[in-house]
């Protein structure tokens, strides 16, 4: 036998002796503790008013563990949160319920919340955790619509909830299974638009579509992220302990004595994991626990993106490059990575993230997960991970590599689905967000190109009663409203403007800027050339020259108006995102077109063409002017 067999005899036979001798002092920790406790089990009793069956946790004793971890509020918080769902997935199996009674609600978090602190716990679960029994009782403001199963089978499309009861019903003892359940999930959770309810489908995924019942071990372990200790695990008796104690002790010994030449050789792989280890525990970012988004590991990541290959680069910008990636299981992702990040967490990551998983809806893109990680090569790592769009951004078909593509039909599609998005993010989300950057990079499309609003590093919350805010500029040339720009007075008609501006990109397959057109001495902003163009009866030629417009010459201009009133410089003569949406669904009548500022960069011999031409604006579909405050 060679030298290097040799070697590669002994790490087999270190490794094993490892994890032998890992169990027998797991054995030896368990028998200290049984013995500190006088052969008592962890109990939790539960008062006659809680439904709860809080004696479950008498099976999972991961919950009064990490409560009681001193100096980790998040750890604390973190156990405590699983512990409850896994009580409520019970319930939910026994009675099909999410919610109960108010004074039993209540019942059940101060019994549970004095159960804890009995054992050790120094944390409040209401005050610190903010666990209250609001996200137990009945009528709860926090989680409408969503009282019983019933309730969310009703609300869940019937192809993402039959997705959930297929991957979790069986077999999650595996990465791969587990994988696919959690992966079925987060799907689900897109339709969910309060944070209490995105442990809904959790709790159903466990309580309800997994036939093994929320007490499974491999259940627990998959959806609740609880170690556990399995109660019908046969206690072993003292005897068995004393010579499993013994046996261990030899294991270690001789364990010890083989692994000794070897720590020169590992020494060095061993310095660089305990500092890799110690960076990402010290500079992980604060990020709130949400049980329906997975953290990826690194590894994961890198496999999926073959180890960020610059040929599945599939976006640019500021923040660092997005990767298409392949998990295991074939599901594609979109990885976007940042560069340049510190070891205290980067602000704009955690900014994004905790900005993306506060909604959720169709037309915005969904968040799939977060991986964080930090090595002495490749520094700190801090990385998104989101649902991959096959047919990319809306800014590849105006301007790039699928150049005219689009059908009218299919633009029609994509205006409506934007709309949409950000009319949710202004008058669905709670509070409101005001993106900041929407522009069509910034726009994805999926397989059937419905449109995905994505990107929300920029994003701000808008306070509620505020009628704007003095902020920094921030966003894209070209698309930043005048009065964000000129006076950094930020409103949800900033937005609006961004959209008039993509709405007429999308329509005339032209940039921001109208480089020289034959008919006017020097360029001109877009808006400000369709403007002139419809003036002087040109529609088709303001028109993307692959559409076709034939019998449909109302349509295309009622779009083109909507573009102009949303891109109006002035912010009284833009209506609301909601008000153009329906303008776009023909839900009411066109106002007149205000008059617009005329471009600076016209000649006048080209002023004088313009008002000879103004008579020729058609009115079809217009019966009012628009009201100071965008009605």
């Amino acid at each position: 036998m060679d030298m290097a067999s040799w070697v590669d005899l002994r790490l087999i036979v270190f490794f094993f002796l490892k994890r032998r001798c890992q169990l027998a002092m797991a054995t030896v920790v368990f028998v200290i503790r049984l013995l500190s406790c006088n052969g008592q089990r962890f109990v939790i009793e539960s008062v006659s008013s809680c439904p709860l069956n809080l004696s479950v946790l008498n099976t999972y004793p991961y919950v009064a563990q990490q409560a009681t971890l001193q100096g980790n509020q998040k750890a604390q918080c973190a156990g405590i949160h699983g512990g409850l769902n896994l009580l409520v997935a019970v319930y939910v199996q026994k009675t099909g319920n999410f919610l109960l009674p108010p004074d039993a609600a209540a019942s059940c978090i101060q019994s549970l919340d004095t159960q804890l602190k009995s054992e050790g716990s120094n944390i409040s679960m209401t005050s610190v955790c903010g666990i209250g029994s609001a996200v137990l009782e009945q009528g709860s403001t926090l989680c409408p619509n969503f009282d019983n199963v019933s309730d969310f089978i009703r609300t869940i499309p019937a192809g993402l909830l039959g997705n959930v009861n297929s991957s979790c019903a069986i077999g999650l003892d595996s990465s791969a299974s587990c994988s696919g359940c959690t992966a079925a999930v987060a799907k689900s959770v897109i339709y969910n638009t309060s944070a209490p309810c995105l442990d809904y489908p959790n709790i159903y995924a466990a309580g309800v579509a997994n036939k093994a019942g929320p007490l499974d071990q491999n259940t627990v372990s998959c959806l609740f992220f609880a170690s556990f200790l399995d109660s019908n695990e046969h206690l072993p008796t003292y005897a068995i302990v004393l010579v499993a104690v013994t046996g261990g002790l030899l294991l270690c010994s001789l364990l010890a004595i083989l692994v000794y030449f070897l720590r020169r050789k590992l020494a060095t792989e061993k310095r660089r994991a305990f500092i890799a280890r110690s960076l990402a525990n010290s500079s992980g970012p604060s990020i709130r626990p949400n049980a329906s988004l997975v953290r990826f590991e690194m590894d994961e990541i890198k496999e999926a993106t073959k180890n960020f290959s610059r040929f599945n680069i599939i976006g640019t910008g500021g923040f660092g490059n997005v990767y298409k990636g392949i998990l295991k299981d074939g599901t594609e992702i979109a990885v976007k990575r940042f560069k340049n990040c510190s070891p205290s967490g980067d602000p704009e990551f955690v900014h994004e993230v905790e900005m993306i998983s506060s909604v959720r809806h169709k037309n915005l893109l969904p968040l799939v997960g977060w991986c964080v990680g930090s090595s002495p090569l490749e520094g700190h790592q801090r990385i998104i991970v989101f649902e991959y769009m096959p047919n990319g951004s809306l800014q590849d078909h105006i301007s790039g590599k699928f150049r005219s593509t689009l059908d009218l039909p299919t633009r029609q599609k994509i205006a409506i689905g934007t709309a949409r998005g950000i009319a949710y993010l202004h008058n669905g989300a709670q509070p409101a967000i005001i993106h900041r950057d929407i522009k069509p990079s910034n726009i994805l499309l999926d397989a059937k190109f419905h449109a995905r609003v994505s990107d929300f590093g920029l994003a701000r919350f808008a306070p509620e009663g505020v009628t704007h805010m003095t902020t920094g500029v921030a966003g894209t040339r070209g698309y930043v409203a005048p009065e964000y720009f000129m006076y950094r007075q930020l409103t949800d008609k900033s937005d609006v403007y961004s959209f008039g501006i993509v709405l007429l990109e999308l329509l005339t397959g032209r940039s921001t800027l109208v480089s020289a057109p034959a008919e006017y001495a020097q360029p001109v902003p877009l808006s400000d050339w369709v403007n002139l163009m419809l003036k002087a009866g040109k529609l088709t030629e303001i028109l993307d020259q692959s559409i076709q417009i034939s019998g449909v010459e109302e349509v295309v201009e009622r779009y083109i108006i909507v573009g102009l009133l949303c891109s109006h410089t002035q912010v009284s003569c833009r209506p609301s995102m909601a008000q153009a949406l329906k303008m776009l669904e023909e839900d009411i009548s066109l106002p007149v077109p205000p008059d617009r500022p005329i471009p600076l960069t016209l000649e006048a011999s080209e002023i004088e063409q313009l008002a000879s031409s103004s008579s020729n604006v058609s009115s079809k579909g217009h019966d009012k002017p628009l009201s100071p405050d965008g009605g």
